[in-house]
């Protein structure tokens, strides 16, 4: 059905609202059905209750990731705008950019976990710029602060809120007098107090704000696809977040920056760092922010000391990005294992320097390749009783 077609109800067709309202640069889908209902006087469940039909939605929809096609085919023709500005106003506008896709149900990277109540304290899944609601027309709620790399308002360099600076509540803007009001305490958001970040961490956050919107960004002074870069910057919050050696890590953050190396706020188990509040989200990109500086020279010196090699690095890594490669190759610790044939050719070395070429000679050279090594050492002594891999030897038969 097209964004123009009378969408039709059990009551029959449905008629434009009386009062409409564009969707604001970078609003996010909820915070628009939220100033819509305000303008029509109505509570926001109200408005959803025609739309999808049910009152039981509010509560189970996640409203900027991936609403019905039905629903917003409804809300545009009612508020006589088209399906494809609505979809700009949901997840799908940085899925591409930061996570290949989103999907409909279960958790989803980079995107906070929300469930719109009626009642209840409910996630503080919603931040919000103090500075960005007070001015003139900015009284909404912008997409990118769904996002749970975004700690910091890119625009102003002072850090987000997720809560009311009154009586700490969560951001309901479905259960409020209006999108920028407490819905608990009826505070203004805009009210609330906030601090100026860290330079180094403005201009990181910058960095990953245009990512987003652009789909490319910078790793030092190489350029890169958004979505390598998402997957590289994830891969080091999650070894500062949780791991075998992200004590190791924080710890020397703590020396060098200061930074505070407790483990962070609980989670359910095995949770990801999307369900962190913001003030640990803060902490946890400060340190992400720290490893990417000097790019990627920082990251050497930091995982060095705190005895983060490549096996560390890449764990659970289902794709390892090029740059991120590179990078982490002077980390990596593996021991080098010779070919068939470099170690045939050692082994001709010693026996036209040495005499022969003994198993101890040849590991000193070639490393860890027993199985090559069985097969081109000398056998300098009798043994009663064959080794696993001489058997093994016997039945391959000898190097040629």
């Amino acid at each position: 059905m097209s964004s123009t077609a009378q969408p039709r109800c059990r009551q029959g067709p449905v008629k434009p609202w009386p009062y409409r309202t564009a969707v604001r640069s970078g609003e996010s889908l909820s915070s628009w059905i939220a100033r819509l209902a305000g303008g029509l006087e109505v509570r926001p469940g109200t408005l959803l209750s025609f739309a999808f039909g049910t009152k039981q939605i509010v509560a189970r929809q996640d409203l900027d990731r991936h609403p019905p096609n039905e629903v917003l085919e409804r809300l545009a023709f009612g508020a006589s705008t088209s399906v494809e500005t609505l979809k700009s106003a949901t997840i799908a506008r940085y899925a591409e950019a930061i996570a290949g896709e989103i999907p409909h149900k279960g958790r989803a990277r980079w995107l906070m976990p929300t469930s719109q109540v009626t009642s209840g304290q409910g996630r503080f899944s919603q931040q919000f710029c103090p500075l960005c609601l007070g001015e003139p027309g900015g009284a909404y709620m912008r997409l990118y602060w769904r996002l749970a790399f975004a700690v910091v308002c890119p625009q102003h360099g002072v850090e987000l809120a997720d809560r009311c600076g009154q009586c700490q509540a969560p951001v309901r803007h479905f259960v409020s007098s209006n999108v920028t009001a407490c819905w608990k305490c009826g505070e203004n958001l805009a009210h609330s107090a906030t601090a100026a970040a860290r330079e180094g961490l403005i201009s990181h956050q910058r960095q990953l704000y245009f990512a987003a919107e652009r789909g490319w960004g910078f790793m030092g002074r190489q350029a890169i696809g958004s979505l390598p870069l998402f997957d590289i910057t994830r891969q080091l919050a999650v070894l500062c977040f949780r791991g075998k050696r992200s004590h190791q890590l924080r710890t020397v953050l703590a020396h060098r920056y200061g930074i505070n190396p407790e483990p962070y706020e609980p989670t359910a188990q095995r949770a990801p760092f999307e369900y962190l509040p913001h003030s640990e989200r803060l902490r946890l990109f400060d340190s992400v922010a720290r490893l990417m500086e000097a790019w990627p020279v920082n990251m050497w010196v930091l995982c060095e000391d705190a005895e983060l090699y490549r096996s560390f690095a890449i764990v659970d890594m289902p794709t390892i990005p090029y740059l991120f490669q590179e990078a982490i190759r002077p980390l990596d610790r593996t021991p080098y294992k010779a070919t068939e044939d470099e170690v045939a050719a050692a082994a001709r070395w010693l026996r036209r320097t040495e005499g022969a070429a003994s198993y101890s000679r040849l590991r000193e050279l070639c490393g860890e390749s027993r199985l090559a090594l069985y097969r081109n050492k000398d056998i300098l002594r009798q043994s009663s009783k064959l080794s696993r891999f001489q058997s093994l030897v016997n039945r391959e038969g000898p190097a040629t």
